[in-house]
């Protein structure tokens, strides 16, 4: 029955023989990109017009955690 470390340094010999070979196929099929990627939204597509509104809500009605005796 084999050690643990025998176990673990014949798992690591075979992955390090099979994963150059993966990692050739797996790149080749990959596309080429010449920086990184930068993510986008695309346009809208609905009937009604796109704005944002910036709210500040307080609720008074809360007391501060750290100060409950100021709401």
């Amino acid at each position: 029955m084999p050690t643990r470390r025998a176990a673990l340094l014949s798992a690591v010999a075979a992955a390090t023989t099979l994963l150059p070979g993966i990692s050739a196929r797996t790149a080749s099929a990959a596309p080429r990109t010449s920086g990184p990627l930068k993510p986008t939204l695309p346009p809208p597509s609905g009937p009604h017009p796109v704005g944002t509104v910036s709210l500040r809500l307080v609720d008074r009605t809360r007391t501060d955690p750290w100060v409950p005796a100021r709401p």
